[in-house]
């Protein structure tokens, strides 16, 4: 819903949004989900710390996989 509703133009937000989604989706064990999320995150929004923080967490998880 929230995704539908950010704007297209407003890219940092749509990213901050994909990030969040993200974090949900490693809480859950999705990793794949996560990086999916993490990546269409990074493509709007290259510089992000949050998601480079979080997709480090992801590669993390998938090493101990």
């Amino acid at each position: 819903e929230a995704n539908r509703r950010t704007s297209a133009n407003d890219t940092d937000e749509r990213a901050w949004l994909l990030t969040q989604i993200a974090s949900l989706h490693l809480s859950s064990g999705n990793l794949k989900q996560a990086e999916d999320r993490l990546t269409q995150a990074l493509k709007l929004f290259p510089g992000s710390q949050l998601a480079l923080a979080l997709q480090e967490k992801v590669r993390v998880a998938e090493a101990r996989r």
